[in-house]
């Protein structure tokens, strides 16, 4: 499951934009402002988006991983909204 918005107001509940896998092998997140510039990047599994520097709104990520189970990588596209 990805969640669809997160609240980094830290309250300690949906501060960041997390992904959750369970045993990752490889993991790539890049997030982008609607204007196709890229606002965050990581290539490791934990590193998460915060919304450091980003104000509200919708944002769309890409997400490339690969577990132990299933080495094959995979990519995944949607958007996220950030709500302060």
């Amino acid at each position: 499951m990805i969640p669809n918005i997160f609240t980094p107001n830290h309250d300690q509940i949906n501060d960041q934009f997390e992904l959750r896998l369970q045993d990752p092998r490889t993991s790539s997140l890049r997030v982008f402002n609607r204007w196709g510039q890229q606002v965050f990047a990581s290539a490791t599994y934990g590193d998460f988006w915060t919304g450091s520097g980003a104000s509200e709104g919708v944002y769309f990520y890409l997400w490339r991983y690969s577990t132990a189970c299933e080495p094959t990588e995979r990519e995944v596209k949607g958007w996220v909204q950030l709500v302060r």
